[in-house]
């Protein structure tokens, strides 16, 4: 863990440095990214997925996990507008770093370090199953609301975009049909090695576009706000999740991991998109993910 912890820091350190420096950091930011989605993802899924175990924990915490994010999300949009008073941009900003969370590039190595490989297939299912339908189904058209923006497609064109964009769900869905023996253990190890590649990849993006906000961002997010997201994210997610999947005593612990997960950069990404407040989805994610990064470390040294 406390190797995960220096890729995270050497990461984003990378990532601000290069964005100082050098012009061509956008060019490799989208390459990794792209490397990441397209190349990474896809096989971590097939492989592990042939691994997986569908039991009734699984679906019901899947479900669980869907829930979860529903009502945070609702809770989020009503402290964000009725108590905090935020503008409609930074509501649309709170309610998405809320609702994604960072299972693909901190989740999944963290799951990996702490559970083994026996329990990472769950891991990965949380990510393919929830978390990447969310950011890529759900979260534009939130933000959309959020913004004014409504696009108007034919469902199959939105599904043939969701599988261009997230090449991860076919492959869990092929990894899930195979038999298990199909996959060899070359491939088995080789997704091992790939889990922790996303890491540096990701994190450098995430300190790339910090530093980036924080040259174009001259006025600070609220304080409050900011507390709002890390709040709902890391403690109230994890815990609302617990007590929805109570009864079910074998519940995956990878399941809960990844209910804790810090804010993604999914938000920010998709926040970019539709005008949403940049610099407070970018300090949330630095905040929540500092703090899970530091819990993490007590945890493992602890136990």
């Amino acid at each position: 863990m406390i190797l995960i912890a220096a890729a995270v820091v050497v990461a984003m350190i990378a990532g601000v440095q290069a964005r100082r420096t050098t012009d061509r950091t956008d060019a490799f930011v989208t390459a990794s990214l792209d490397l990441v989605l397209f190349v990474l993802l896809p096989v971590i899924a097939f492989a592990f997925a042939s691994r997986l175990e569908l039991t009734l924990a699984t679906f019901v915490g899947l479900l669980g996990g869907y829930a979860m994010i529903a009502i945070i999300g609702v809770l989020a949009w009503q402290v964000a507008s009725r108590r905090l008073g935020l503008t409609r941009k930074q509501q649309g900003a709170v309610v998405l770093s809320v609702i994604l969370a960072n299972t693909g590039y901190l989740g999944l190595p963290v799951a990996i370090t702490l559970l083994g490989r026996d329990e990472f297939p769950q891991a990965v299912a949380w990510d393919s199953f929830i978390s990447q339908p969310m950011a890529l189904l759900v979260a534009p058209f939130i933000a959309g609301a959020f913004a004014g923006v409504h696009e108007d497609r034919h469902v199959g064109q939105k599904l043939v975009t969701v599988l261009r964009r997230a090449p991860a769900l076919p492959a869990l869905a092929i990894g899930l049909i195979v038999p298990g023996h199909w996959v060899g253990d070359w491939l088995f190890d080789l997704a091992t090695y790939a889990v922790y590649g996303i890491l540096p990849l990701g994190f450098f993006a995430v300190g790339a576009t910090l530093q980036r906000l924080r040259s174009d961002d001259a006025v600070r997010p609220p304080r409050q706000a900011v507390a709002l997201i890390v709040g709902l994210r890391i403690v109230v997610a994890p815990a609302l999740f617990a007590v929805l999947v109570l009864v079910l005593p074998d519940e995956p612990r990878a399941f809960m991991l990844q209910a804790a997960m810090p804010c993604g950069i999914n938000a920010l990404v998709i926040g970019h998109g539709f005008d949403l407040d940049r610099g407070l989805t970018s300090l949330a994610i630095a905040w929540s993910t500092g703090i899970v990064i530091a819990a993490a470390l007590v945890g493992t040294y602890v136990v």
